[in-house]
């Protein structure tokens, strides 16, 4: 960060967050993709956004409540490091009640 600071590659910080009412402006605005499942999706499953990009229908298992994640990060293996995770039902768009 001294050195990102002194070669003026960093900008002043934030002062302030988006508040619920922005981002659910936001979050309508969007009309080709369903931002409020996708982020609700992301918040609920833990996946990075690149994993989230990657999963297709094929890949989920909506009975067993299971999604495989492809080529998963890890540092040691970047491809065939495939898992199957767990979708809780929020992350699956049910309510959990």
């Amino acid at each position: 960060m001294l050195v990102a600071k002194k070669l003026v590659l960093t900008q002043k910080s934030r002062d302030r967050r988006l508040t619920f009412d922005e981002l659910a402006r936001s979050i309508r605005r969007s009309s080709s993709v369903p931002m409020h499942r996708t982020i609700a999706f992301a918040i609920f499953s833990t996946r990075r956004q690149e994993e989230i990009t990657r999963i297709k229908m094929v890949d989920l298992d909506q009975e067993g409540k299971l999604a495989l994640m492809r080529d998963m990060k890890n540092p040691g293996e970047k491809l065939g490091n495939d898992i199957w995770f767990d979708l809780s039902d929020p992350a699956q768009g049910q309510s959990s009640r």
